[in-house]
Parts: structure tokens; C-alpha cells; sequence
């Protein structure tokens, strides 16, 4: 009690210095530097004050940034591959800091909320930090490039604690993950309004060189959330609402022509096929759409899919029999090739974060940077969110929480696939709503409804 007290009487006097001091340094600070980098600062100070003041607040505003904030710049320590830092980036490790800041003056709040996923977090992020060192101390590696792309790696579990660590009610797992619905609807409007270009549809503030597999995994994931709403729908009014979002993310999903995206889309439909209870319609259904898909496709997208395999000679393409891989594909093949070069020649803990070359395959470049260690380690966290998804399905008690499991479940296991042709679990606007909504499952169990809560599960 002495100890709360003596805090709460020098609570005063460390806001007044606060409000002459940070203001005063702020000014000093901002006089040498540019109206962008000023601009840049005054924000991050706007954030820093406001986790502080208010945690959640900050939750919503990285929210909301996801896809929807700008690439602040392009690194050139990557040699074959740019560092790309976005907004989010900034933003997660100033949430981050004033989430542990507050955790250390209140020290009732807590660290690490216990979990399933903390024993495999903590062994992955070891791993992924052992395996850098050691590769620092027996050849040359870029130190800053390294620490950079780790910072990235680490900072969804970051994302993940801050958000588990401060959900108090299944009113705050549902506001959430409006705030994250909303995000989505409003990205896929402004891809769809993309179409009419021509090109491949990316996401907003993508810089020069968009990535529409990135978008495309994206929206996967997010069309597999909307789906288990879909499927635990009560009535056909919220039914044809969910359908009509689902619609909506669909559109864009195609003409980001991201075969890996596509794949994992068909992941995600067997998934969802297994989970349901009752198949038979959704069977026709399926067999519908396939009948009719070639009335109904984009050009665009049959051509896509035509070009795979038909694509007319040229350098670069991998033959296999008579049939001739087109050159992206065949690029991909190639990069597990030289990853898997590159692995066996460091077989136990590889060549450290961003200490080989570029390869665009999550699976192959876990290999190559941490070895077995680190295979073993991101198999034992996606061993445990299966199991932790599969146990909260299982107790759900109401519609909600059935529907937010069954999406996720699904959601993941098309994670997965995707991240055969792609770096999936280290790209930022991927893994922000995933890790996102792997806090709000891992909370499900200390955030039950009360009775009269126990509704319709449309959110």
C-alpha cells in the first residue's frame, strides 16, 4: 500500500516535469531538423504519450494503420533486397516501448500474460537471435542489415503480447476485431478502384514496386475470419451481409493474380470444408462455382493460369517432362534451390537473420537463416496455435467465439500454404492481422461473455 501511494503522490510532480521538460527538448530538437523528419518525430512523440496514457487507444491506431500506412523509406544495407520500413514499424516498437514502460511503473499489470504460444515464442526468438550472433562471430555479416530484419521478426510477438496482455472483456476482442473488419473493407475498396488501371492489384501506399502476394495473403486471411461468420450466421439477412463482405475481398483477391495467394484461398475452402459440420450444401455450392468459373473469371485471371504452364520460350523457364514452367515460377523453384544450398552448408543453425541471399519462401529461408534449431522451434509454435485453436473451438460457448475460431483455424492453415511461395510470417502486413487476432483467440477462455452477451455471432 506505502509503495502505491508514494507513487500516486509523485504521479503529479512527473507529469509537470514532463510538461515543461519534453516540450522543451522536443523544440530544441525539431529546430535541427527538416519539416518531414520534424513532422516524423512530433508524431511518434503524439504516440509514445498517447500508450502511455491510454494502451488501447494506440491498439486501435496500429488497427487501423495496417495496410493503410505509408512505406516511410527503402534501406540500401540489403544488398539483394531492400530493408522497406513502414509506418506500422515505427509504430509497433513506440506502442511496444510504452507498453513495457507502463509495465514496469505498474507492476500489477504484468509482463508476458501467460499463454500457450509463450514457451515456442520465446524458444523461436532465442533461436532466431543465437543463430545472428553466432553467424556474426564466424564470418562477415552486415550487422545493421541483420539487427533490422530481427527487429521486424520479433515484432508481431511484440503485437501479440501488447494486445493479449490488455483485453479485459469480450467487448474488447469484438471491437477489435470490427476495427480490423473495417480496415479490410476499406482497403479492398481502394484496390477495387485499382482494377480499371490495368496491372496487378496491390495495396494502398506500396511504393514503386507493389507486392500483390502480399495483398493477396492478406485478404485470404481476412476471407477466412468473414467465412467462419459466415457459416455460424443465424439468420439469411447476416448471412448475405458476411457474404457480401466476402464479395467484396474476393474481387481484389483475384486480380492480384498471386497464384500463392490463389492456392492458399483453396487451402483455406478444404479447411473451412472439413471444419463445418454440415457439408452437403456447401459441397454444391463448391460445384457450382467450379462449373461455372470459366463464365465468370476475370480474363485476366484465366490468363494468369493459362501463362503458368503456357508461357512461350524463354530463358530461365525449368522444363519439367514437355511442359515448360513460366520464368516467376520457375524463379521460385530456384529459390529453394539456392536456399537449400545455402542451409546445407550451416545444416544446425544457418546463416543468421538476413545473412544469405534473398529467397521468397518462408519455409526455405527459416532453414537457411536458423538452421534445424529454428525449423524446429517454428514448428513447435505452429504445433501449439493448432492445438490452442482447436482446444477454444471445441469449449466455445456462444456463436461468436465459434465463428472467430473456426475463421482463424482456417485462416492459419492457408498461412501456412502461402508460405510456400512466400515469405509469409516475417511480411508486416500479413502478420499485424494475424497476430492480431492470435491475441484475440489465445484470450477467448478470460474473456467469456456474460449471459446476456450470448447471442447472434455476427460482430
Amino acid at each position: 500500500m506505502t509503495v502505491v501511494s508514494d507513487r500516486a503522490s509523485l504521479a503529479p510532480v512527473a507529469l509537470g516535469l514532463s510538461a515543461v521538460l519534453i516540450p522543451a527538448l522536443a523544440a530544441l530538437v525539431v529546430a535541427r531538423l527538416s519539416v518531414s523528419s520534424s513532422s516524423l518525430l512530433m508524431l511518434g512523440l503524439v504516440v509514445l504519450l498517447m500508450g502511455l496514457l491510454h494502451i488501447k487507444l494506440t491498439i486501435y491506431l496500429i488497427i487501423f494503420s495496417m495496410l493503410l500506412s505509408p512505406e516511410l523509406g527503402v534501406g540500401a544495407l540489403a544488398g539483394d533486397r531492400p530493408v522497406t520500413i513502414r509506418f506500422e514499424d515505427i509504430l509497433l516498437i513506440l506502442v511496444g516501448f510504452a507498453w513495457l514502460a507502463r509495465s514496469a511503473y505498474h507492476k500489477e499489470l504484468g509482463l508476458f500474460r501467460n499463454s500457450p504460444l509463450n514457451g515456442p515464442i520465446a524458444a523461436y526468438s532465442a533461436v532466431a537471435v543465437f543463430a545472428t550472433v553466432i553467424s556474426g562471430w564466424t564470418h562477415e555479416i552486415n550487422w545493421l542489415r541483420a539487427l533490422l530484419f530481427l527487429a521486424k521478426y520479433l515484432e508481431y510477438f511484440v503485437l501479440y503480447f501488447l494486445v493479449l496482455n490488455n483485453l479485459k472483456s469480450r467487448s474488447d476482442v469484438r471491437n477489435y476485431l470490427i476495427a480490423a473488419f473495417l480496415t479490410c473493407a476499406v482497403v479492398s475498396v481502394v484496390c477495387i478502384s485499382q482494377i480499371p488501371d490495368g496491372g496487378r492489384v496491390t495495396a494502398p501506399f506500396e511504393g514503386e514496386d507493389g507486392e500483390p502476394n502480399t495483398l493477396g495473403g492478406y485478404l485470404v486471411f481476412m476471407l477466412a475470419l468473414a467465412s467462419g461468420f459466415y457459416f455460424t450466421a443465424s439468420s439469411t439477412r447476416e448471412r448475405l451481409l458476411w457474404l457480401g463482405f466476402g464479395a467484396l475481398m474476393t474481387l481484389p483477391l483475384l486480380y492480384t493474380l498471386s497464384r500463392s495467394s490463389w492456392l492458399a484461398g483453396a487451402a483455406m475452402a478444404l479447411a473451412l470444408l472439413w471444419l463445418i459440420p454440415k457439408k452437403s450444401h456447401v459441397l454444391a455450392a463448391a460445384a457450382i462455382v467450379l462449373a461455372l468459373s470459366p463464365v465468370f473469371l476475370p480474363s485476366e485471371v484465366t490468363h494468369r493460369l493459362a501463362y503458368t504452364f503456357g508461357q512461350p520460350p524463354e530463358p530461365g523457364q525449368i522444363r519439367v517432362g514437355a511442359t515448360r514452367l513460366d520464368t516467376s515460377l520457375s524463379a521460385r523453384i530456384r529459390s529453394w534451390e539456392y536456399g537449400l544450398e545455402g542451409w546445407a552448408q550451416k545444416p544446425l543453425t544457418g546463416h543468421g537473420v538476413a545473412g544469405y541471399g534473398f529467397m521468397d519462401a518462408q519455409y526455405v529461408r527459416i532453414l537457411t537463416e536458423t538452421g534445424l534449431l529454428g525449423l524446429a522451434a517454428f514448428t513447435w509454435l505452429a504445433i501449439n496455435i493448432f492445438r490452442m485453436v482447436r482446444r477454444r473451438l471445441r469449449n466455445a460457448k456462444d456463436r461468436f467465439a465459434t465463428a472467430l475460431c473456426l475463421g482463424y483455424l482456417a485462416g492459419f492453415v492457408a498461412m501456412l500454404v502461402h508460405g510456400i511461395g512466400a515469405n509469409t510470417f516475417i511480411i508486416v502486413r500479413i502478420m499485424e492481422p494475424f497476430w492480431l487476432v492470435t491475441a484475440l483467440v489465445a484470450a477467448l477462455p478470460e474473456a467469456e461473455p456474460a449471459s446476456a452477451e450470448r447471442g447472434p455471432a455476427g460482430v
